[in-house]
């Protein structure tokens, strides 16, 4: 994946740097993980990541889109995002982490009764 963003910034460096400063300003922005709240991942010094929900190969004009970014950290970036593959990416991902969210919210509510 990193020689794939080198490539790309050597052959399109205008575009690059607009998908890295639209990241950096939504991780400013949003740090906290969509789906777990967490700041940072508690194995790593590094920031949460910054999601293309519809990834820059399928839907370039979206690259710097703050509608097609999300924040999320490490582990969920991989589970959800990618679907435990780094070369997949979860085309519904806001269902699936609206879907994750009832189904802990509805766990957490029979637990405290």
């Amino acid at each position: 994946m990193r020689t794939q963003r080198l490539l790309n910034a050597a052959r399109h460096p205008i575009t690059e740097w607009k998908v890295t400063r639209a990241k950096s300003k939504h991780r400013k922005q949003y740090p906290l993980c969509t789906v777990c709240k967490i700041k940072r991942n508690l194995t790593s010094t590094r920031g949460n990541d910054v999601h293309h929900m519809l990834p820059v190969h399928v839907r370039p004009d979206l690259a710097c889109d703050a509608m097609n970014l999300i924040t999320l950290c490490r582990t969920h970036h991989f589970w959800l995002g990618h679907c435990n593959n780094w070369r997949k990416y979860n085309g519904n991902l806001t269902v699936t982490i609206n879907r994750i969210k009832t189904q802990f919210h509805e766990h957490a509510q029979a637990e405290s009764k």
